[in-house]
C-alpha cells in the first residue's frame, strides 16, 4: 500500500505534465503589440462611427429629395393634370361626307384621335393620368391617414411635412382639397365648357373652399388660417370680376352673387361664433 501511493502521484504528475506541454504556449506581450492592439481598437470605433455617421446623412439626403419631389409634384400638379386630360378629350366633328363624323383632339382639331402621332401619345397620357392625376392624390391622402393613426415621427416629417406641419392633427385631410379644386378647373377647361358656365362651377368651387375652411379652421396658426382664407376670397373675387363683366344682367352672374353672399355670410358668422370662442377661453385661464 505504500509503494502504490507514490506510483499513482507520479502518473498524476506525467499526465498533468503532458497536459501542459499539448497546451500552446503564447509569448509575453510586448510594450509594442499592446499599443498596437489599443490603435487598432481604436481604429475600429472611428469606422464604426463613420459608417453610422454616413449612413445617417445618406438617409437624411434621401429623406429630403422625397420631400423635394413631393413639394414639385404638388407645384406641377395643375399643369401635368390639364395637359393630360387635353391629350386624351376628344370631340366629334362633321366631314364632308354626309351623317359621318370624325373624332379628333378638341385641343387641336387637325388630330385624329387614336391615329397615327396620336396613337402613340395617348396610351402615355392615360398612364399619366391613371398614375399620377389620380395616383398622387390618394398617396398624399394614404400618408396623411398613416401620420393620424400612427402620428408624426422625424422620419415621416422629413419625407411628407409638407402635407401635415401646417394643419392641425385633425385637420390634415384639408391638405386633399387643393387637389379637388385643380382637378375640377383642369377637367372643365380642357372640355371647352362654355365660358359663363365654367365661371360658374369655379365661382361654386371656390365658395365651397371657403364655406370649409370657415368650418375647419385647419391651421395651426391664426395667422395662416387668414391668409388661406384671404386666398380663397381672392379667387372667388376674381370669378365675380369675370363673369361681370362678360354681362352683369347674365344668369350665371347672379347665380355666382348669390353663392358668394352665402359664402361671406357663413365666414360673418363662423367669425363671430370664434371670437366668441377665444373670449370664453381666456376668462377661463384668467
Amino acid at each position: 500500500s505504500r509503494a502504490s501511493t507514490p506510483r499513482s502521484t507520479t502518473t498524476i504528475n506525467i499526465s498533468a505534465a503532458n497536459e501542459l506541454v499539448a497546451l500552446p504556449l503564447s509569448p509575453p506581450l510586448s510594450p509594442s503589440s499592446k499599443h498596437h492592439n489599443n490603435n487598432s481598437d481604436a481604429n475600429k470605433k472611428t469606422d464604426m462611427r463613420l459608417a453610422k455617421a454616413t449612413s445617417t446623412w445618406t438617409r437624411l439626403c434621401l429623406h429630403r429629395v422625397i420631400h423635394s419631389i413631393v413639394i414639385l409634384f404638388v407645384i406641377l400638379y395643375f399643369i401635368i393634370t390639364l395637359r393630360s386630360l387635353e391629350a386624351v378629350h376628344c370631340v366629334s366633328v362633321p366631314t364632308d361626307t354626309l351623317d359621318i363624323t370624325s373624332n379628333v383632339l378638341a385641343i387641336e382639331k387637325g388630330t385624329i384621335c387614336y391615329n397615327s402621332a396620336h396613337a402613340l401619345a395617348a396610351p402615355f397620357a392615360w398612364i399619366l393620368i391613371f398614375v399620377f392625376v389620380v395616383g398622387f392624390p390618394l398617396f398624399c391622402l394614404a400618408m396623411i391617414i398613416r401620420s393620424h393613426l400612427k402620428g408624426v415621427s422625424a422620419s415621416f416629417d422629413l419625407r411628407f411635412g409638407f402635407l401635415t406641419r401646417t394643419f392641425r392633427p385633425r385637420r390634415r385631410l384639408y391638405s386633399i382639397m387643393p387637389f379637388v379644386i385643380n382637378i375640377v378647373v383642369a377637367a372643365q377647361t380642357a372640355m371647352g365648357i362654355e365660358t359663363d358656365l365654367s365661371l360658374l362651377i369655379n365661382g361654386i368651387i371656390f365658395a365651397m373652399n371657403i364655406v370649409i375652411i370657415c368650418f375647419m379652421w385647419p391651421c395651426e396658426n391664426r395667422k395662416m388660417n387668414i391668409f388661406v382664407l384671404a386666398g380663397a376670397y381672392t379667387r372667388l373675387v376674381y370669378v365675380l370680376f369675370l363673369s361681370g363683366q362678360r354681362d352683369y344682367k347674365n344668369a350665371y352672374f347672379i347665380v355666382l352673387i348669390v353663392v358668394a353672399s352665402c359664402s361671406l355670410a357663413v365666414t360673418v358668422i363662423t367669425g363671430v361664433l370664434h371670437i366668441r370662442r377665444m373670449h370664453r377661453q381666456a376668462k377661463t385661464y384668467s
